[in-house]
């Protein structure tokens, strides 16, 4: 048994008053990766230090920072800050088993990453003016009274006691600040297009935290206060109202308050590996969508029932590196695969003549409904279009929804995963998808999703998307593995575009791509041919390019020309035909 003294420098990493000094590693005295167990350093003038006995001569580990929490001392539980997030962990080799020093720059030229909620609750509200819903809107009374410069309000946030790390993010076209929140800060309401804040904050305790809201004038002077209490808000997502009072307790406006309540994460957290930010692919990746494409409404039709499995096992065995494919929940709270939020049913009908469909949302059907009834895609309503397969074979390898479990045991683990997880967005004409504007909770959604990725992924390559910002960010801060990619419509308006200022345009996402650390955007393939500087533009923010659309099958040279990154697209069996 030999000693082995950590000694750790700091030169690129400035620690808050109540941060330490961790190391995280592959033994026992290191935690066995998992931080809750890991060495805590002890601060020196010349650097941080730490002694461990060990008998094995390669160590592997990481640093990482934290916060020891006062409750907790005794069995030190650990609310990790920023950790080092490289695909590689450090390796210490001790060759002659003699006591040694590891002395070394903790931090540097290394990948750093916040790290994912363990403890506490993450809440953000969003500070923003999208098209017809403005943050802030004053009464017309008291717009005609006062006359107040819109253009130069003003929002102070105050917290409620037991409120931590409260920080303010700015994203505008292309890029993003943020900043630590103090006591009285004041932020200028944005009334643009192309500025989005949010106001984010850390509680133990919903029931008891608050945000109050201080609007002021141009000189600074108080306007009105709007109080938001956690404790009245239903869902874990959602928008909220809030009456603005002045001092005599007079409504004079109104606050839209976007809001995002991201609980800790459920399931074990280890820090030995993470592909967060790693890619190792030197050329295009070639993605197969739903499988081995769309089999219903596009110009060209895939010859496989799309998201079965036949269509995965099909693309898997044409050389797609992933496979993509949307995942949402049954009434039974069960993750299934398929793309849109409503199907058809076949009902029974006791009068003879012709049966008509019956559209329901998915997630009105539980797991056993959706296996014995006939269910259809949405667009057999009203098209009679000549499919590229048997419609009525629902043998097992072609039946619709599979559960996202079954992919996992039916797929080669060499075909990696594409996770889009469904959820219904807002567009600016302020319609949810598919009237969806009621939906699962979004801590309860996520979680079933992860819960079946962390028992099932093994090995398995995997990359998380969303149309949803907020569901992004909530699946990047609830796992320290997966790398997140934000899908967005694009710039041509071939699909209405999102009300949400994130999700409007590519620049603003990659924005946001650069402020909640996602691995790049994935976009409308029409805009790559229509402006390919968005390829550029997206490589100069250190971000992946990817994109999706019913063009790619036939013009991939293009978007290889282009520098994608990720090609997902349709029929990739006639590209790479099926060994």
């Amino acid at each position: 048994m030999t000693k082995v003294h950590f000694h750790a420098l700091l030169p690129a990493r400035k620690l808050e008053s109540n941060e330490v000094v961790g190391v995280v590693g592959d033994l026992a005295q290191l935690g066995s990766w998992s931080f809750d167990q890991a060495l805590i350093l002890t601060n020196r003038e010349d650097g941080w230090v730490g002694t461990i006995e060990a008998s094995q001569t390669r160590i592997r580990y990481r640093y990482f920072t934290c916060v020891v929490l006062p409750e907790a001392l005794a069995d030190k539980k650990l609310k990790v800050t920023c950790w080092e997030a490289s695909a590689q962990s450090r390796l210490f080799t001790n060759s002659d088993q003699n006591d040694s020093i590891i002395k070394e720059n903790a931090f540097e030229s290394r990948f750093l990453e916040q790290s994912p909620l363990t403890k506490f609750t993450e809440v953000r509200v969003h500070l923003s003016s999208p098209k017809n819903a403005p943050f802030l809107k004053f009464n017309d009374t008291y717009v005609k009274t006062f006359r107040p410069d819109l253009d130069d309000v003003y929002v102070e946030p105050e917290t409620s006691p037991g409120c931590a790390n409260q920080r303010l993010s700015i994203i505008t076209p292309y890029s993003h600040s943020k900043e630590t929140v103090k006591s009285s800060m004041t932020i200028k309401v944005p009334f643009s297009s192309e500025v989005h804040a949010t106001f984010q904050l850390e509680t133990s305790n919903l029931e008891t935290s608050y945000i109050k809201f201080n609007i002021l004038s141009p000189k600074k002077c108080p306007l009105g206060v709007a109080i938001l209490s956690m404790s009245c808000l239903n869902s874990s997502k959602g928008i909220v109202r809030l009456p603005l009072l002045d001092h005599r307790f007079m409504v004079i406006g109104e606050l839209r308050v976007p809001y995002l309540c991201i609980k800790p994460c459920l399931h074990e957290m280890s820090m030995e590996a993470s592909c967060l930010k790693s890619w190792d692919f030197p050329t295009m990746v070639h993605v197969g969508h739903r499988g081995s494409g769309n089999s219903f409404t596009s110009e060209k039709l895939g010859n496989v029932r799309e998201n079965s499995i036949a269509s995965f096992l099909q693309a898997g065995e044409s050389g797609a590196a992933y496979v993509e494919f949307d995942v949402h929940l049954t009434r039974d709270g069960v993750p299934v695969v398929y793309h849109d939020l409503t199907t058809l049913i076949k009902p029974f009908q006791k009068d003879e003549g012709n049966t008509q469909l019956i559209e329901l949302p998915v997630n009105a059907l539980t797991l056993n409904d959706l296996k014995m009834l006939r269910c259809y895609h949405k667009s057999r309503h009203n098209s009679t279009r000549k499919l590229e397969f048997n419609e009525e074979d629902f043998r097992k390898c072609n039946e619709p929804f599979p559960t996202f479990e079954e992919l996992f045991e039916s797929v080669p683990i060499q075909t990696g995963f594409n996770i889009e997880i469904k959820w219904p967005t807002l567009d600016e004409n302020h319609k949810y998808e598919d009237g969806m504007k009621h939906y699962f909770d979004a801590n309860f959604f996520v979680d079933k999703i992860l819960d079946v990725v962390c028992r099932c992924a093994k090995s398995r390559a995997i990359i998380f998307s969303s149309f949803d910002v907020d569901i992004c960010s909530m699946v990047r801060r609830k796992q320290n593995h997966y790398p997140v990619i934000f899908l967005t419509n694009g710039d041509t308006k071939h699909y209405t575009p999102l009300l949400d200022l994130r999700e409007s345009s590519n620049k603003m996402a990659i924005g946001a791509a650069l402020a909640e650390g996602f691995v790049g955007i994935n976009t409308l393939d029409k805009d790559v041919y229509s402006d390919r500087s968005i390829v550029r533009k997206t490589h100069e923010a250190n971000l992946l390019f990817a994109c999706y659309g019913d063009d790619i099958t036939d013009r991939l040279d293009v978007i290889e020309e282009a520098s994608v990154d990720i090609a997902i697209y349709d029929r990739i069996y006639e590209r790479f035909p099926a060994k």
